[in-house]
């Protein structure tokens, strides 16, 4: 029985430690609208009536770390736990939020951060339900089907952190000691998760009819397939967007909000046409005859751009310094592949001038991602 359990024995468990190898970046990093996806959910925890919150990390944990360490600052019952397991997957991420959780918690609220649509009233809903009821686990459906959030008590606690991680965390809460319940809610949010770059595209639309459009994996393929781009250069955009995204990460934990899917679309495709004259320009015209008019905007700018001091980073800067920093597909440091550009067409004083132009650019860009990531 959970007799009318206060809130504030209750506490929200926010599972933010995997890979996201499905999407073009770890996907707590994503822009929905002015916030990033992590930001997000916790305010819709808070709105919801949870009064403390654990966040679980794993990979890349000191950039969500420079988000959430932010956000404390507002809401302060917001705990980090860094889960150096997280390789082993979500059950053991779940393990160390229990391990973490007080002795005066009663139950938690389990939401993945994959789920960022959910709306507050549903969060409030589930804690009064939970409060007054006298089952072990609730959880939310839409229309019979069930979703996320669940509300676990804490006669599961045992059972999670006796089990083996076999089956996950829906093993233990499907033993037959355990009660569960649930709650209509009409909200889709417990059913809508951001897996792929995909998903997301999809979900933006559906909610805020918002967002650029851009090609993703499948048809980026189809695409350097179809433009038959040799594999050096396929190689060359790989490891360029792999270098554009970790800056665009960096920039979203300090404060910019860069998407990394646009970004990556135009990193994987910003040499399609480099056999033809004029590539950029090529590749930018072919961008927009597909559909794919902020795709196109990024990539032709990847051989010239504009950029002073102290200028705006945005996804077109990002995809130019990376394309600088990248021979073949490795990353070098940014004055050597300069100076070995310069040495290649030293007897062209006009190519040369080029190259010294365009490096002073890439040279403002980073020095610019550096001030703007301080910390």
């Amino acid at each position: 029985m959970n007799p009318e359990i206060p809130s504030s024995e209750l506490s929200a468990v926010v599972l933010a430690a995997g890979y996201s190898n499905r999407m073009s970046a770890i996907k707590a990093m994503y822009p929905v609208n002015d916030e990033l996806i992590i930001e997000r959910v916790i305010r819709i925890l808070i709105e919801g009536g949870v009064e403390r919150i654990y966040v679980v990390t794993g990979f890349k944990s000191v950039l969500l770390s420079n988000v959430l360490r932010d956000l404390k600052t507002n809401f302060p019952n917001l705990r980090i736990i860094n889960n150096p397991d997280y390789d082993d997957g979500m059950y053991s991420s779940v393990c160390s939020a229990v391990k973490a959780l007080p002795d005066d918690c009663e139950g938690f609220m389990l939401l993945p951060v994959d789920y960022p649509f959910i709306k507050p009233e549903t969060i409030q809903n589930l804690l009064t339900s939970f409060a007054g009821s006298d089952v072990d686990v609730i959880s939310p459906q839409c229309r019979g089907t069930s979703g996320h959030p669940p509300v676990i008590s804490k006669a599961v606690f045992d059972s999670i952190m006796g089990g083996s991680g076999e089956g996950g965390l829906r093993a233990v809460l499907s033993k037959p000691e355990f009660t569960t319940g649930s709650i209509e809610t009409g909200d889709e949010g417990i059913l809508d998760d951001v897996d792929t770059d995909e998903a997301f595209l999809k979900l933006m639309r559906k909610y805020f009819d918002a967002g650029p459009d851009y090609p993703v994996t499948a048809e980026i393929k189809k695409l350097r397939r179809e433009s038959g781009v040799p594999p050096g250069v396929i190689a060359h955009m790989e490891k360029v967007c792999e270098t554009a995204v970790n800056f665009c990460e960096q920039l979203n934990a300090s404060g910019a909000r860069l998407h990394p899917g646009l970004l990556s679309a135009a990193c994987r495709l910003h040499d399609i046409c480099r056999t033809e004259p004029h590539h950029a320009a090529a590749a930018a015209r072919l961008l927009t005859e597909l559909g794919y008019p902020a795709v196109a905007s990024i990539v032709s700018q990847h051989m010239e751009i504009d950029f002073a001091a102290g200028s705006h980073v945005d996804e077109a800067a990002l995809l130019y310094l990376a394309d600088k920093m990248v021979a073949g597909s490795s990353l070098v440091d940014l004055e050597e592949r300069m100076n070995a550009r310069l040495e290649q067409f030293g007897d062209n004083p006009e190519a040369s001038e080029n190259i010294r132009i365009r490096f002073e650019k890439a040279f403002l860009i980073q020095s610019r991602i550096d001030e703007l990531t301080k910390n």
